[in-house]
């Protein structure tokens, strides 16, 4: 038999509401899978997939459930088995049917973080937060090197606006992984919501400094100092534009006279914009990057002597000064885009 016309004709006859049809040539594609476990585990996944079909949930659930326990929790079949259990519980009328497949699957496999965190998953997704920061809080001890249970812990506390505890808890990966710019920027974010309500200038200086921390993580690096820069941008937007300061706090700013030009996650950044230059200074690009953030904040003579930099750095040619005339016209700089074009004509 040609294996990939079987399969072909049994994912035909699913798709047409066959399933016993389709199902009878998956069992023979199983049959001549050989010794091949990676493949007979896609035969069985589909097997399953339309026992399930059938109306045959519970066998369908342990025959997935038996190739969970032979295969590692984080390889792409384990996550494929997973996937299609969540499916298929999906279309239970019985809203805890996944929740209790994984506290279940947890209980007797202790070993099983993942699954762990199924189930944490799966008790938020069904509006029971407390139970889920409990299975949550669990892993972590279990498993503390486990980057991804601590992110999973942070983000459900985030997603449901405890961002103090959140902060915690970002603090606390951070300690785990001092060396990853993730949960760095992840910290800032949340130290930035954690204690915005008190007053926008304190928690903007608390986060422009945990953000500072990942340009420093690699002293020659001048991605870093962009990211770093970038992730101080975007915190100080949203703490202009997206979370109210409670009264007092807000009468306390408007009596200082605290401006955008003060804020201090925009000092950082220009400050970090500038190290980036520091250390690539050969790179165009990193002047540009200082040009785009002084135009924005209207220190339009910055800006144009930055995108000058940028062009001089690429090497100052014809197509260089081109690009920079075609800059300085879509940032209306009208006059420095005739000049530049002109020297561009001049130079070719």
């Amino acid at each position: 038999d040609d294996r990939q016309v079987l399969e072909e004709l049994a994912v035909l006859l699913a798709d047409e509401g066959q399933f016993s049809e389709s199902r009878a040539q998956w069992q023979r594609l199983a049959e001549l899978a050989g010794d091949n476990p990676a493949e007979r585990t896609r035969i069985e996944i589909e097997i399953a997939a339309l026992d399930a079909r059938l109306g045959n949930v519970a066998p369908a659930i342990e025959r997935l459930d038996g190739l969970l326990d032979d295969l590692e929790p984080e390889s792409w079949l384990a996550q494929e088995v997973s996937r299609r259990i969540e499916t298929i519980l999906g279309r239970q009328d019985d809203g805890d049917a996944l929740v209790d497949y994984y506290r279940e699957r947890s209980e007797r496999r202790a070993d099983d973080v993942t699954a762990t965190l199924r189930y944490a998953a799966a008790l938020a997704r069904s509006g029971r937060n407390d139970e889920a920061l409990a299975i949550y809080r669990g892993a972590v001890a279990k498993a503390p090197q486990r980057r991804d249970v601590r992110i999973a812990l942070v983000a459900t506390l985030e997603r449901i606006g405890r961002y103090e505890a959140a902060a915690d808890e970002a603090a606390a990966l951070v300690e785990a992984f001092p060396e990853d710019p993730d949960a760095l920027a992840r910290l800032g974010q949340l130290t930035l919501r954690a204690k915005l309500a008190a007053g926008r200038v304190a928690a903007a200086t608390a986060a422009a400094e945990i953000f500072a921390r990942i340009a420093r993580l690699r002293d020659d690096d001048a991605q870093l100092a962009v990211r770093a820069a970038e992730a101080c941008v975007e915190a100080a937007n949203f703490a202009t534009f997206s979370s109210p300061m409670d009264e007092a706090a807000l009468l306390a700013e408007q009596a200082n006279e605290t401006s955008l030009d003060d804020d201090p996650l925009l000092k950082q950044a220009e400050a970090l914009y500038r190290l980036a230059i520091e250390r690539g200074a050969d790179v165009p690009e990193h002047y540009e990057y200082l040009a785009e953030f002084l135009h924005r904040r209207g220190r339009g003579d910055e800006a144009v002597a930055a995108w000058q930099q940028m062009a001089d750095t690429a090497g100052g040619g014809p197509d260089d000064l081109r690009r920079l005339a075609e800059t300085y016209a879509q940032h209306d700089y009208l006059n420095e885009a005739i000049a530049a074009a002109e020297a561009s004509l001049a130079a070719a």
